[in-house]
């Protein structure tokens, strides 16, 4: 199952750049690199926790993923 979901986490950094809020004026293709290092990271790091627990992988997206995206905007 955490394949799936890592899969999920590096579709979303692909279409961050079209998506992006504002972010401390950061080049697009430096926080989509840095956010992937920063997911992937955590991902190998803590790959145990995370395929048994779905609301800490889900937390975990929600803190570093999708505050980049605007989704008001996404829909317009």
């Amino acid at each position: 199952m955490l394949h799936t979901f890592q899969k999920f986490v590096v579709a979303l950094l692909f279409v961050l750049p079209m998506a992006i809020v504002h972010a401390d004026d950061m080049a697009p293709d430096v926080l989509v690199k840095n956010t992937t290092l920063e997911v992937t990271g955590i991902l190998k790091r803590d790959k145990a926790s995370l395929s048994t627990d779905n609301q800490k992988l889900y937390a975990l997206i929600d803190a570093k993923v999708l505050p980049h995206f605007d989704f008001a905007q996404m829909t317009q």
